[in-house]
C-alpha cells in the first residue's frame, strides 16, 4: 500500500511528455539477436532432382541450367494475393516433391544447425525444421525487402542453408527496429543464416555464378508463446507515462485527444486486426492493452496517411530501396533470405519503388487517418484529419512514398507531383475523448460505419458490466448522436436488441429511460420473446415488462409485425392475468393504429387473427368490424381481411352465420369502393411488351395488390354463391376497364384473366364473366396497342413564333401540297427558324445551301416521326399478340363468345384512318383527340427521310450578309 502511495505521489508531480511514452514503448523491445549466420563444414546433402538425377557439389553451370529448366518462377505474397513479378522477386524454386536429400547423416547435420539457431536466437523450447523449398538465384536474381508469413503452426523464423556453388553478390540484409545486419553467403563454401519471422530481410542481386540454397520453416510447440524479435514485458516507465497522461486529462490540464505509435509493419485493410499483427507489433499491443484497460484508455488500429503535393525537382529520382540498407560492421558470415509466400510489405502498391520523382517546391502537406479499426478489425471511422505532432515517433514519414500521382505540365506551370505515404499505427486515447474522436467528423462516413460504431460501444459495456466508464461512453454517444440520422441507421440487426437488453438489465440508474428517449426504431420480434423469457425467470419486473412491451409494440411498423409481437408473448395456452391485460391493451392500440395508418395486404389477415385469437367474438363484431368497414376503400387490406375471414368460416362452425353476414357486408363495401385505376401490382415498371411507358395517371397514389389476391376474392364469391356480389364486381370492372394503365394490364389484369379461366372451367359461358373478359381485353388492345397510325399528308404543325419569317414558315408547314421550301435570308434569321423547328419538333429536315448571298435554308418535310410511330406500334402489336396467345385458347373462345375472332386477330387495330389536316400555327397540340389513341410508350429519334421536291417560292433577304 505504501509503495503504491509513493508511486502515485511520484506520478502526481510529473508532467506528461510524449517522448516519455515513446521511450517506454520502445523499451518493450527485446535486445536478443534477431538474425545471425554461421559457417558450416562441407557436407554433400546428396541432392537428387527428378528427371535430372544426382546433383554434384560444387554446383556446375550445366547442372544449374538443367535445374532452372525444371524450376518455376518463385512468387511472393502481397496482402491476400500471391503474385509472380520479377521486379520484386526474381528467383527459381523447386518444391520438396521435386527433389530428395539422400545424405544418410543429413538429419544429424540439420540438428547441429538447430542448436546454433537456438543458441543465437535465445530459444529455449525444442525447435523443429520443415523443408520448404530449394532456390536458385542466377545473375541479377534478387528479392526485395519483406517479412515472412506463418506457414506452419508455431512458426517463428526461417533457416537458409547455402550449398556449395561459387557466386558473388546475393547478400542478405536483415533489418529490425533501425538495426541492420548483412549476412554474406558468397564468402564461404557452405553456411547457414537464420532470423525471426518479423525481421525484414532482402536478398541483393547476384552479380555472378549461382546462389543455391535450401530453406526451412522453423517452429516450436504452437501452444507455447511464439518467440519474436521484439518481446514484451510491462515496464514501470510505461505505466508511469500512462498514469501521468491520465491524471492530466482528469485534472483538465490536457485535452483527451489521441496519440499515435507507428508500427514496424504496414497492413492492408483485410489484415488490420489484433490477430493479424506481425509478432513485433503484436508484442507492443499486448504490453499496452492491459494497462490501458486499467487506466481508462482505449486502443484502436489505424492507417495514417500523409499527402505531399509540390512541383517536380529536376535532379535525380529516388535512389531506390537497395541503398537504404548498409553494412553496420556486423559481418555475419552468410545468409540468404527466402521464402516464397513471404508477405512483401502489404501496403506497397507498386512493385518497383525506384522511379518516384523528388519534390522541389512543396505546395501542400495534409495528414489524415484513412481508416480507424477496433482491435477485432471492424472499421469504425474513415477520412479523419489528425495532427502529425501527435505521432510519438519523430520523422515517421521519412520512407519513400507508397504512391505517386504525376500531373504533368499544366499550361506554363511545370509538372506537379503528389506523394502519398501510408503507415499503420496504434491509436491510444483517454476514454473521455473516444466518443468525440470517433464521431467528430463527416457524417457521410458515419453512415458507412454507424452499425459497427454502436456495436463497439455495446460490446465494451457487456464485456465490463461492473465498470461505469463504458456505460458513460454509451450515454455520451446517445446524447451526442441519438437523434441524428446516421445513428438511427446503426439501429439495425442485433444492435437495437442488444442495446435494449443491456439497458433493462443494467444496474445503472435511469439508463433504460435514457435509451428509450433517444431511439425510435422498431425492435425485432426476438426482443418480445426475450422480455417474456426474462419476465418468466423473474429477471425483470412486471412494470419493466409493461414499459418495454408498450414501447416496442408501439414502434412496430405494421399490423403484421404487431401480430408477430403478440404471438411471441402468448406462446403458452395459459398466461397470467397481468400479461393478459397488457395484451388486451395492445389489441386496442392496434385498432387505433388501423384507423389512421395506410394499410396494405397482409395487414388484413393480421388484424383478423389478432382480434380472433386475443379477444372474443363480441369484441370482433363491435370493435373490429366498424374499423374494417371504415377502411373499405383500402382494397388490398380489405381483400386480405376477407380471404382470412373466408378461411375461418370454412374451418370453424362457431359463429358461422354471423361471420358470413359480416363477410357479405364488407365484400359489398369493398366492391362499391373499388377503383381499378388505383390498383397496381408493381411500384415501378419497365415495359413487358417491349417499350418504356411512363404513366400519365394523375389520380391518387397507386395501391399495391396482387392478382392472386383478387383471384382469391372472386373464387370465394363463387364458392359462397354470392351472385349479386359477382354481378356488381363484373359491372365495376367493365365500367373502369378503360381507365387501366398499360403497366397494370400487363402485371395485374392479364395474369388475373389467365388464371381466372381455370376457376371458371366447366361453368362457361357465364354472361357476367363474358362481359368482363370482353371489356378488359378490348380496353387492353385499345390502351396498350391502339390503332395503327395513318399515313400522313404533307400538312405539318406550325411553330409557336409569330414573326414574319415564322409566319411564312408556317404557311409552308400547314400546306398539304408542298414538301420543300427555300428561305434565302441572313444567318441570324436562318438560325431563328432552325431553332423554332427544333423546339416544335416538326417532322421535317433542314439544311443550309451555301450558294449565293445570303445563303439558303432548305426545309424538307419528312415522315420520320410517322415511321417511328409505326415501328413502335408494330412492336406493341407483336407483344400484345403474344399476351393473347398465352391464354388457353379453347377456354378463351368459350368466354369471349362472338368477339373471340375479332379480339385474337386484332383486325380493328390494323385499320388505317385518314390523316386529319393539322392547321395549328402557334401553341396547341397536333395529336388527335381520339380517345382510342393509346398512350405513347416510347419516344425515339428516327433517321430523317428525304421529302418530295416541289416547286418553291424564294424569300429574298436584302438586309444582311453571310
Amino acid at each position: 500500500m505504501a509503495s503504491g502511495g509513493r508511486q502515485r505521489d511520484s506520478v502526481a508531480g510529473t508532467r506528461f511528455k510524449q517522448s516519455d511514452l515513446s521511450t517506454a514503448i520502445e523499451s518493450i523491445n527485446r535486445e536478443n539477436t534477431f538474425a545471425s549466420a554461421a559457417v558450416l563444414t562441407r557436407l554433400d546433402p546428396g541432392i537428387f532432382v527428378k528427371d535430372i538425377g544426382q546433383i554434384g557439389i560444387p554446383l556446375s553451370k550445366a547442372q544449374a541450367k538443367r535445374m532452372a529448366a525444371k524450376s518455376h518462377q518463385a512468387p511472393y505474397g502481397k496482402g491476400s494475393k500471391t503474385i509472380v513479378g520479377t521486379s520484386v522477386r526474381n528467383t527459381w524454386e523447386l518444391n520438396p516433391d521435386q527433389f530428395e536429400i539422400r545424405a544418410p547423416n543429413w538429419h544429424n547435420y540439420l540438428d547441429h544447425m538447430l542448436d546454433i539457431v537456438a543458441k543465437n536466437l535465445n530459444i529455449s523450447s525444442p525447435i523443429s525444421a520443415e523443408l520448404y523449398k530449394m532456390l536458385l538465384y542466377g545473375k541479377g536474381a534478387m528479392f526485395k525487402a519483406h517479412t515472412d508469413t506463418e506457414k506452419i503452426p508455431g512458426m517463428f523464423g526461417t533457416l537458409v542453408i547455402s550449398l556449395p556453388s561459387p557466386h558473388t553478390g546475393g547478400d542478405v540484409i536483415a533489418t529490425h527496429c533501425g538495426r541492420s545486419h548483412t549476412l554474406r553467403t558468397s564468402r564461404f563454401d557452405m553456411a547457414c543464416a537464420f532470423w525471426f519471422s518479423d525481421v525484414s530481410h532482402e536478398v541483393l542481386p547476384v552479380t555472378s555464378g549461382y546462389r543455391w540454397v535450401l530453406t526451412y520453416n522453423l517452429a516450436i510447440d504452437p501452444s507455447a508463446e511464439i518467440p519474436t524479435a521484439k518481446g514484451y514485458t510491462e515496464h514501470q516507465d510505461l505505466r508511469r507515462a500512462l498514469q501521468s497522461w491520465s491524471q492530466e486529462v482528469s485534472n483538465g490540464l490536457r485535452e483527451p485527444s489521441p496519440l499515435y505509435s507507428v508500427f514496424d509493419h504496414k497492413y492492408t485493410e483485410a489484415s488490420t486486426s489484433y490477430e493479424g499483427l506481425k509478432p513485433a507489433d503484436l508484442a507492443i499491443v499486448k504490453s499496452i492493452r492491459d494497462l490501458c484497460a486499467e487506466l481508462n484508455f482505449d486502443l484502436f488500429l489505424a492507417t495514417i496517411e500523409r499527402q505531399k503535393r509540390g512541383s517536380r525537382a529536376y535532379d535525380d529520382y529516388y535512389d531506390g530501396r537497395y541503398n537504404r540498407f548498409h553494412d553496420d560492421g556486423d559481418d555475419y558470415d552468410n545468409d540468404f533470405d527466402d521464402d516464397f509466400d513471404d508477405d512483401f510489405d502489404d501496403d506497397l502498391e507498386d512493385e518497383d519503388k525506384s522511379g518516384y520523382h523528388n519534390l522541389e517546391d512543396i505546395f501542400e502537406v495534409t495528414h489524415k487517418l484513412k481508416y480507424v479499426f477496433d482491435l477485432n478489425g471492424n472499421k469504425l471511422a474513415a477520412a479523419m484529419p489528425f495532427d502529425e505532432d501527435k505521432i510519438l515517433q519523430e520523422d515517421a514519414f521519412e520512407d519513400e512514398p507508397d504512391k505517386e500521382d504525376y500531373g504533368g505540365y499544366i499550361g506554363n506551370y511545370g509538372p506537379q507531383v503528389t506523394h502519398r505515404c501510408r503507415l499503420s499505427a496504434l491509436v491510444i486515447i483517454p476514454r473521455k475523448g473516444t466518443v468525440s474522436f470517433l464521431t467528430g467528423y463527416s457524417h457521410g462516413y458515419l453512415n458507412d460505419y454507424s452499425e459497427a460504431l454502436l456495436g463497439y460501444f455495446l460490446i465494451n459495456c457487456t464485456k465490463s458490466p461492473g465498470r461505469k466508464e463504458p456505460v458513460a461512453q454509451l450515454r455520451e454517444l446517445l446524447e451526442a448522436a441519438g437523434r441524428q440520422r446516421w445513428f438511427q441507421k446503426s439501429l439495425v440487426g442485433d444492435n437495437l436488441q442488444y442495446l435494449l437488453e443491456f439497458s433493462i438489465l443494467s444496474p445503472e440508474p435511469g439508463l433504460l429511460d435514457f435509451v428509450l428517449s433517444h431511439i425510435n426504431h422498431p425492435p425485432p420480434t426476438d426482443f418480445f420473446t426475450w422480455i417474456k423469457d426474462e419476465y418468466n425467470t423473474s429477471s425483470i419486473s412486471i412494470d419493466d415488462f409493461k414499459k418495454m412491451f408498450k414501447y416496442a409494440f408501439r414502434h412496430q411498423p405494421t399490423v403484421r409485425h404487431q401480430y408477430a409481437a403478440l404471438s411471441a408473448i402468448k406462446r403458452d395456452a395459459a398466461i397470467p392475468d397481468e400479461l393478459r391485460n397488457i395484451i388486451h391493451e395492445a389489441v386496442d392500440d392496434c385498432l387505433k393504429w388501423c384507423r389512421t395508418k395506410k394499410l396494405n395486404d397482409c395487414e388484413g389477415s393480421a388484424l383478423f387473427k389478432i382480434s380472433k385469437r386475443y379477444r372474443d367474438f363480441d369484441y370482433f363484431k363491435t370493435a373490429v368490424i366498424p374499423v374494417v368497414e371504415a377502411r373499405s376503400g383500402s382494397t388490398a387490406f380489405i381483400l386480405d381481411f376477407l380471404a382470412t375471414c373466408y378461411i375461418s368460416m370454412e374451418r370453424h362452425q362457431a359463429h358461422r352465420d354471423d361471420t358470413r353476414s359480416i363477410y357479405e357486408r364488407i365484400a359489398r363495401l369493398a366492391i362499391e369502393n373499388l377503383e381499378l385505376a388505383s390498383l397496381t401490382a408493381l411500384r415501378t415498371y419497365r415495359g413487358i411488351i417491349g417499350c418504356v411507358h411512363p404513366s400519365t395517371f394523375e389520380g391518387p397514389d397507386l395501391e399495391l395488390v396482387s392478382h392472386a389476391l383478387i383471384l382469391e376474392f372472386i373464387s370465394d364469391l363463387i364458392a359462397l354463391g354470392l351472385e349479386e356480389h359477382q354481378d356488381l364486381l363484373a359491372q365495376k370492372i367493365c365500367d373502369h376497364a378503360g381507365r387501366v394503365e398499360v403497366e397494370e394490364f400487363l402485371t395485374l389484369w392479364i395474369p388475373l384473366l389467365k388464371e381466372l379461366l381455370g376457376q371458371l372451367e366447366g361453368s362457361l359461358p357465364v354472361p357476367r364473366w363474358t362481359q368482363v373478359y370482353q371489356g378488359l381485353l378490348q380496353a387492353f388492345l385499345r390502351n396498350c396497342v391502339g390503332v395503327m397510325p395513318a399515313k400522313p399528308t404533307y400538312s405539318r404543325q406550325g411553330v409557336r413564333c409569330s414573326c414574319g419569317d415564322c409566319a411564312e414558315l408556317n404557311r409552308f408547314l400547314v400546306d398539304p401540297a408542298r414538301g420543300v421550301e427555300h428561305f434565302k435570308i441572313a444567318e441570324r434569321r436562318r438560325v431563328h427558324l432552325e431553332n423554332e423547328l427544333s423546339s416544335a419538333r416538326v417532322d421535317c429536315a433542314n439544311k443550309v445551301t451555301r450558294f449565293g448571298i445570303p445563303h439558303t435554308l432548305v426545309v424538307v418535310k419528312t415522315t420520320k416521326q410517322h415511321t417511328a410511330a409505326v415501328k413502335d406500334w408494330r412492336e406493341r402489336f407483336r407483344n400484345a399478340k403474344a399476351q393473347l396467345q398465352g391464354f388457353n385458347q379453347e377456354m378463351l373462345r368459350l368466354v369471349l363468345e362472338d368477339q373471340f375472332d375479332e379480339i385474337i386477330s386484332m383486325k380493328g387495330l390494323k385499320r388505317r384512318r385518314p390523316a386529319r389536316r393539322n392547321t395549328r400555327i402557334a401553341g396547341g397540340s397536333s395529336r388527335s383527340n381520339n380517345s382510342n389513341a393509346p398512350p405513347r410508350l416510347a419516344t425515339t429519334t428516327p433517321h430523317p427521310t428525304a421529302g418530295t421536291k416541289r416547286k418553291h417560292i424564294e424569300t429574298i433577304d436584302l438586309t444582311g450578309n453571310d
